[in-house]
């Protein structure tokens, strides 16, 4: 009897785990659960929530996986239940047909062993806009470079840019501050000194110098 691919997803979470520290809490990845997303029953594959940073989706099938795809774009723009926060990043993963095959212990160490998993990363912040990369084709690597990939795609495009602009916009802020400060700095200078030069005949009289 072939693996179903909750099982693989169960497996390949399992294993996603043991890469990064901040992982291995039991509530940080989640596979194949309900009632992750606001609105709706659907239930991610897989689902990489860290307190600090933007949720991700990882989305398998086995080859051909003609429809994973899809699946992974349109998890953009979904709320996650646990925190509000807003998926940006979902990551399409195609799985080798071999891992039908295999079960248990089995499964685990072929996954853990493949060098074969192919990915493409989808940002943006709807299934109607949004950036694949690579363009075209699959990235292809193992469980620890879909880690490495995960830990990128939690800080997306998008969020960069939000965060530059606030960025730039309060660096010009500040210069804006900075300039009517020295204006105003500059007038004061300015109407002090005009006071001063027009005591001056009288305080020199008053202190007895010579004209």
């Amino acid at each position: 009897m072939a693996t179903i691919e909750s099982t693989m997803n169960d497996a390949l979470a399992h294993l996603l785990r043991s890469t990064r520290r901040a992982w291995r809490g039991s509530n940080v990845i989640s596979s194949e659960n309900t009632g992750m997303l606001v609105g709706n029953s659907k239930r991610p594959d897989i689902l990489v929530c860290e307190p600090t940073v933007s949720p991700v989706t990882i989305e398998t099938e086995v080859l051909p996986a003609v429809t994973v795809e899809k699946e992974a774009f349109e998890r953009l723009g979904e709320t996650v239940s646990r925190n509000g926060r807003t998926i940006l990043s979902s990551i399409a993963v195609r799985l080798p047909v071999r891992l039908k095959k295999l079960a248990g212990t089995a499964l685990s160490k072929e996954l853990a062993s493949a060098t074969d998993l192919e990915f493409a990363l989808y940002t943006g912040s709807s299934p109607h806009s949004n950036s694949r990369w690579p363009h075209s084709g699959w990235l292809k690597g193992t469980v620890s470079d879909l880690s490495l990939l995960s830990q990128a795609a939690s800080v997306p495009p998008d969020v960069i840019e939000e965060a530059a602009n606030h960025l730039v916009a309060g660096v010009i802020a500040l210069c804006i501050k900075n300039a009517i400060i020295g204006i105003e700095v500059q007038k004061s200078y300015a109407q002090a000194e005009g006071e001063r030069r027009s005591s001056g005949g009288p305080a020199q009289a008053r202190f007895g110098v010579a004209g």
